[in-house]
């Protein structure tokens, strides 16, 4: 029994473990992808969310399990601030200045965000929602970022493995993803 404990250990290692330089990479990529979302957003920032708009925040708000921060005033300088919160802590996602804060604060706030907005939402806004969710729980801040300047050192080698619920997550969902896809271009029209 203990020699099959070891060989699914060591099947579980090889297939869902990361790298923590790819974790590192990872969040630089994740912070890019939110800023980027933001300056797309942004190029339509009175027309989609602002009082303004084609979609007024009474109008979102009937919705009883649509929460959004976005939807407490549709005032401009409100989405403004909101907007400008995201974009700092996208920034310090990518920089990796307080990794696990900013990973949650982002998450928070692109839910936020979609949910002011939810007839311009396609799946790749749930694919962004969801990996900012796992990656709450990974430690993408252990290299490669200010975190582990201040630190001096990780706490994790850098070629240590990282095996974890959140790792077999991540991979689980990109494979689903895949496979999804796959299905569908079979699919005949």
């Amino acid at each position: 029994m203990t020699g099959y404990n070891l060989s699914v250990r060591t099947w579980a290692r090889r297939v869902f473990a990361l790298d923590a330089r790819s974790l590192a990479l990872f969040r630089m990529l994740l912070g890019g992808i939110v800023l980027g979302d933001l300056a797309i957003r942004a190029a339509d920032f009175g027309a989609m969310y602002t009082e303004d708009g084609i979609l007024p925040v009474a109008s979102v708000a009937t919705n009883p399990w649509t929460w959004s921060l976005h939807l407490l005033s549709g005032s401009a300088v409100w989405q403004a601030v909101l907007f400008g919160a995201a974009g700092i802590c996208g920034i310090a996602l990518l920089l990796g200045y307080r990794t696990r804060l900013a990973t949650v604060l982002c998450w928070i706030l692109l839910v936020s965000l979609h949910g002011r907005m939810p007839l311009v939402l396609t799946a790749a806004d749930s694919y962004l929602r969801m990996l900012l969710l796992w990656s709450m729980f990974l430690p993408l801040g252990e290299i490669w970022s200010f975190d582990a300047r201040v630190r001096r050192h990780g706490s994790r080698v850098p070629g240590e493995p990282v095996l974890s619920m959140a790792s077999v997550a991540v991979i689980l969902q990109l494979c689903i993803v895949y496979w999804y896809a796959g299905c569908a271009k079979l699919n005949r029209v």
